[in-house]
């Protein structure tokens, strides 16, 4: 409802505040933490659609509210299950306070690379146990070798990695240099995360938070950007060529080509140029044989 509201509904949906942020402040019980959850983010989502100033003094006390749970005051577990309500939250009110935000990262950076890094939890598991592991609706299962043994990917959480990442990104777009600090350890996490291949997500995520990030030490000066560009450089170029999706193979070349921009053709040698063309000519050779294919069963 938020989403789709006009300005004169907004107005009268923001005297609803004081009633969710009495929700989000008093409703502590483990049985309402999902109402608890949802109240905060209807909070936020309102905070993005009204004015800012309107919002202002409301995101500062929500913030305060929620860092709580990270402080000891009433810390909530990770697989807590309003957790991930937390993490989005902080996503949008920064969006909203712009570099304002900055002097709550040190108490939300930690639980948002903590999301950011899971791992996927794999595992061999013999067909006749598959049946009872898919019930629990937490595991896909694949057969690879064609025999008896299935690999089964725990995707659980996988989601809440993938919104952690498109945070992470959204901390590195609106807070430029303010975010300095965290840049090089987020943009390590967002380099690995190209060749995390249980999720697509996670990948695309990945790709898009890269530039933003560039643009993050582009603020500490030129040799520092090409020094970080030349980290990236190589690893981007193996992930495209290792690259299964077409859509995330579309999103990582977006990547490589807004981060051309953000470092410059100066960052670029003869050789790199000539390994990037020879990548679009072997992408661009697969899709017209795949549009081929395409075509040739349709008809």
């Amino acid at each position: 409802m938020v989403l789709v509201a006009d300005a004169v509904f907004l107005l009268r949906l923001f005297r609803f505040m004081p009633y969710l942020k009495f929700i989000a402040q008093n409703i502590n019980q483990k049985e309402y933490r999902l109402l608890r959850g949802k109240a905060i983010e209807c909070i936020s989502l309102i905070g993005m659609c009204v004015p800012r100033e309107r919002f202002f003094q409301d995101a500062d006390e929500v913030m305060q509210m929620l860092l709580k749970t990270q402080t000891g005051e009433e810390e909530v577990a990770a697989d807590d299950v309003s957790y991930s309500y937390y993490i989005n939250a902080w996503g949008r009110i920064c969006r909203i306070l712009g570099k304002e935000f900055a002097k709550y990262l040190p108490v939300v950076m930690p639980p948002v690379m903590r999301a950011a890094e899971q791992k996927a939890e794999i595992s061999v598991i013999d067909e006749d146990d598959v049946e009872a592991q898919e019930q629990d609706g937490d595991w896909t299962f694949m057969n690879l070798t064609g025999d008896k043994q299935n690999v089964g990917i725990k995707t659980a959480g996988l989601d809440e990695k993938a919104d952690a990442l498109d945070i992470l990104r959204t901390y590195a777009q609106e807070l430029k240099e303010e975010f300095v600090p965290y840049v090089e350890p987020v943009m390590k996490l967002m380099v690995e995360t190209l060749g995390f291949f249980v999720h697509e997500g996670c990948r695309q995520n990945a790709a898009g938070a890269i530039p933003r990030l560039l643009e993050v030490a582009k603020t500490r000066g030129h040799p520092y950007l090409l020094e970080m560009w030349r980290f990236v450089y190589p690893k981007l170029m193996q992930s495209l060529s290792d690259e299964p999706d077409p859509d995330t193979l579309g999103d990582k070349l977006g990547c490589l080509a807004e981060s051309v921009v953000v470092v410059g053709t100066d960052a670029l040698t003869v050789q790199d140029i000539e390994e990037i063309f020879k990548a679009l000519e072997t992408d661009l050779e697969e899709y017209f044989t795949r549009a081929g294919e395409r075509m040739s069963k349709a008809f």
